[in-house]
């Protein structure tokens, strides 16, 4: 997972809360559970290489700010986005920056299904590794490929898809096909 990536320390503090469900009522769950905790050292050896090759611990969010991808506030309220999508003239390029915040707003909605279906773990982990980039996007692009983390929202999508008939079936998997070429 992202080690060297800040996504990657969310998907830490997820695994874990996966492992202490599973270790439920076992005695010293957290304790247990805690190794899962190493791969934040993923990311910090990331950071110290940084560090050393160029005297910058967090050299990615400053390379982000000089290819003007907006941070902050800015991001935090999709800004940039509500630029694009009500900005004329209406193309693909909006079409596209709509289609990847559909795909976040599918997960977000699954981690309902998650929970319901695998458990509070794995619901947590889906909604940290799906929240931060969210989150952090000025515009939802790219969000296609946040989302392969959170594998189990794949895993209860499909079990509820494997429940309608089967000409929808075939629709949604030529819609997702389509879909992919664009994401």
């Amino acid at each position: 997972i992202a080690a060297g990536r800040p996504v990657g320390i969310v998907a830490v503090i997820g695994l874990f809360a996966i492992a202490r469900a599973r270790m439920a009522g076992a005695p010293r769950a957290s304790l247990r559970a805690a190794p899962v905790l190493l791969g934040v050292l993923g990311f910090a050896a990331h950071c110290t290489f940084l560090w050393c090759r160029f005297g910058n611990a967090l050299a990615f969010a400053a390379a982000q700010q000089t290819w003007g991808v907006s941070t902050g506030v800015d991001a935090w309220l999709k800004v940039h986005f509500f630029q694009i999508l009500f900005g004329v003239p209406w193309g693909f390029k909006s079409s596209m920056f709509v289609l990847h915040a559909g795909c976040t707003l599918v997960g977000i909605l699954l981690v309902a299904r998650v929970h319901a279906r695998l458990g509070s773990g794995y619901a947590v982990y889906c909604a940290l590794v799906i929240a931060m980039p969210a989150v952090l996007s000025p515009d939802f692009f790219g969000m296609g490929r946040y989302l392969l983390p959170a594998f189990p929202c794949a895993a209860v999508a499909a079990e509820m898809l494997g429940r309608t008939p089967r000409w929808f079936q075939i629709g949604a998997i030529a819609l997702s096909a389509c879909a992919m070429l664009f994401l």
